[in-house]
C-alpha cells in the first residue's frame, strides 16, 4: 500500500480514529486500516441481530406483552445486562446500579394491589 493513500485515508477518516488500531503494537498502515475494515466489517455484522433484539425487546414491553409469565424473565434479565457489559463495563456498572428488577420481580404482585385498595 502507498504511504500517500494512507496518509489521505487517515486524513479523511481522521487520524485519531485510524491510530487507535495501531496502538498495541508497531503495526503498519496496512495492518491499521485492514484492522479498521475488519472492525468495520464486524460491527456491520452485528447490526441486524441488535437491531431485531433491540426492536423486539422494545415491542415485548412497550406493547404491553405480559412478561411476568415468563418463564426465564430471570435469566433474560441477566443477559440484558450482560449484552451492556459488552458495550461498556461503566454503562453496566451504571445499569446495575440503577436496577431494580429483582426487588420489584421478587416482590411479586403484592405491592401492586396494596396501590389500588387504597383508592
Amino acid at each position: 500500500m502507498q504511504v500517500e493513500f494512507f496518509q489521505r485515508i487517515s486524513e479523511s477518516l481522521s487520524v485519531e480514529r485510524l491510530s487507535s488500531y495501531g496502538r498495541l503494537d508497531a503495526a503498519t498502515p496496512e495492518t491499521i486500516l485492514a484492522r479498521y475494515l475488519w472492525n468495520l466489517a464486524i460491527c456491520e455484522s452485528l447490526y441486524s441481530p441488535v437491531q431485531l433484539c433491540e426492536v423486539s425487546l422494545r415491542n415485548q414491553i412497550f406493547h404491553h406483552e405480559r412478561v411476568i409469565h415468563w418463564k426465564d424473565l430471570k435469566a433474560k434479565h441477566t443477559l440484558m445486562l450482560e449484552v451492556i457489559r459488552w458495550s461498556s463495563n461503566e454503562l453496566h456498572e451504571l445499569a446495575y446500579n440503577l436496577d431494580r428488577f429483582t426487588e420489584i420481580h421478587s416482590a411479586g404482585i403484592e405491592p401492586w394491589k396494596d396501590q389500588i385498595q387504597h383508592h
